[in-house]
């Protein structure tokens, strides 16, 4: 019998509208790209981790006109409009390419410490404040005083994955959502799995965060020469990325993060996020994302694919536990005195 099947999301960083608009407004986005592609799929399987309310007491309301009220929502979900016209050039992705290894250097040691801390937290701060609260061990959420924002967070997500511990999982996380994805996939791997892992928009690959998690990850595999992907993906990492998000500087992950014990890390893609609002073009947006042919094709594939025989995961074990022995015996050799 086939497993069910259930797509996640979690969101980014920033104050949202009510968790139910959210939501509607991710399936609409998604059932657009899939549109788009030609899919015959109508019906999503969709759940989504809202968490904003932890930081924000207040939601984004779509009906406030006035655009000097914070709650005012400035970037609803619209339909994309066919006028966004950017194509994926292989020359600005080389340079692109260059300059995130030029900033790995001057920020990232060969031991994943981080250079000029006082510069990175002072650019979290006032940049990325949800981001900095999240990283912070005296910043209790609104709802639970005794618990910090980071645990309430993770366990919102952690939750909905044990909820549904008995699907084939797509996790889908955007911008910094994907850090706390990437964080509760690796910390509860015993306890919960994805088949698909998606990061939109992830800002994984700045220094400052790839440090964090190499370090945390580090305490529990003292080993560990690079940060590495979680063992609780069992199928894929997809990371898409556009390359004028800002938000997602260094656009390619598997060059930051090694794989995992299935040999899984980061298949990144670049895409063109179409999302505009008014004339103005923000390619970091959740909405263009959704709606991208690439990310449509993986959902479409994910949706429609057959459960895997018992005897493909069989041989698929069997196939890892042999490359885990040869790669063992290979690291024993390099470690031997001279």
């Amino acid at each position: 019998m086939a497993r069910k099947k259930i797509i996640i999301g979690i969101h980014g960083l920033g104050n949202k509208p009510p968790e139910a608009l959210l939501k509607k407004w991710w399936r609409l986005s998604i059932e657009e790209g899939l549109k788009n592609i030609g899919s015959t799929i109508t019906d999503i399987p969709l759940e989504i981790v809202y968490w904003a309310d932890v930081l924000h007491p207040q939601p984004l309301d779509p009906e406030i006109k006035e655009s000097e009220n914070p709650l005012f929502l400035d970037e609803p979900y619209v339909k994309g409009s066919g006028n966004v016209n950017i194509r994926k050039n292989s020359l600005r992705i080389k340079l692109f390419n260059y300059l995130e290894n030029q900033i790995d250097k001057i920020f990232l040691n060969a031991d994943f410490t981080i250079n000029f801390k006082n510069v990175t937290d002072k650019f979290i701060h006032k940049y990325f404040q949800d981001l900095e609260t999240y990283f912070r061990d005296d910043f209790s959420s609104i709802e639970d005083p005794d618990c910090t924002a980071r645990d309430t967070i993770q366990n919102r997500l952690l939750n909905i994955l044990k909820k549904y511990k008995k699907y084939e999982v797509m996790l889908i996380a955007h911008s910094m959502g994907s850090i706390v994805a990437f964080d509760v996939l690796w910390k509860y791997y015993r306890e919960v799995n994805v088949d698909t892992f998606i990061t939109l928009g992830s800002p994984l690959g700045f220094p400052v965060i790839a440090a964090r998690v190499f370090a945390e990850q580090k305490n529990a595999n003292s080993r560990i020469k690079k940060p590495h992907a979680p063992d609780s993906i069992k199928g894929k990492w997809y990371n898409f990325t556009d390359l004028e998000d800002k938000i997602a500087l260094d656009h390619t992950l598997a060059d930051d993060y090694g794989s995992n014990t299935r040999w899984i890390t980061s298949e990144d893609m670049i895409v063109i996020n179409d999302y505009e609002i008014n004339g103005i073009r923000n390619p970091h947006k959740l909405y263009g994302y959704l709606r991208t042919p690439e990310f449509a094709a993986v959902v479409d594939e994910f949706l429609k694919r057959k459960r895997r025989s018992a005897a493909y995961k069989y041989l698929t074990k069997k196939i890892i536990y042999g490359m885990n022995i040869i790669k063992n015996i290979i690291k024993g050799r390099r470690d031997e005195p001279k």
